[in-house]
């Protein structure tokens, strides 16, 4: 997925309004301003001068071409009215509601970021369960999951050009020695290997 380019502080001010101001598809900003926003496509707010955009007078637009100063725009983006753009209105490329979901949408989901993890390393599974740990409670809010997968098999690895994936295969009780030994020693994954070798001794373990 393909994200909009940003820039901090694209601002301008209205020179030439579109005509017809309420559905017309072009203007101009301030002589050197259009300078001041990312490259196209993008959305921007266009309010009146001297005050705040709420939703009573503000339309989000899309710029669709830069050139210069002069910007091309689809109206009404977002579920938003179209306004009578004036002359010495304000456009600022502020952050939409596009601007996030754009973003929550490209985020996986747990499931799917555990395929992508054992398809760049070049291994299969059948279930999982997300083991989560508190870093650091009552200090900060980072919180880790481990997976536990079931059912793992060798697999055609297929990693992006610039990573680096080593896998090696152990029995679980291996690992457990690993962590009791001093050779495996980071901390979530101490923490997720005596986990599940507790609930496996508890007939306990989590499926699926």
């Amino acid at each position: 997925m393909s994200f909009d380019a940003h820039a901090n502080f694209a601002y301008a001010t209205v020179d030439t309004p579109p005509t017809p101001a309420a559905s017309g598809t072009s203007l101009t900003v301030a002589t050197g301003l259009g300078s001041l926003f990312p490259a196209a496509p993008f959305n921007a707010v266009i309010y009146p001068n001297g005050t705040v955009p709420l939703a009573s007078n503000a339309e989000i637009v899309r710029v669709t071409l830069v050139v210069g100063d002069v910007f091309t725009i689809t109206r009404q983006e977002e579920g938003t009215n179209a306004r009578t753009i004036l002359a010495g209105d304000q456009i600022a490329a502020a952050i939409t509601v596009r601007t996030l979901t754009d973003v929550e949408t490209a985020i996986p989901s747990i499931a799917g970021l555990l395929s992508a993890i054992n398809v760049s390393a070049g291994a299969t599974s059948n279930n999982l369960s997300a083991l989560t740990f508190d870093n650091s409670n009552g200090v900060t809010t980072d919180v880790a999951h481990m997976f536990l997968a079931t059912g793992l098999e060798p697999g055609a690895a297929a990693p992006d050009p610039a990573e680096q994936v080593l896998l090696i295969w152990l029995p679980f009780d291996q690992a457990v020695d690993r962590v009791l030994n001093g050779s495996i020693t980071e901390s979530v994954s101490v923490a997720a290997i005596l986990k599940v070798e507790l609930l496996l001794r508890r007939d306990a373990l989590p499926v699926g």
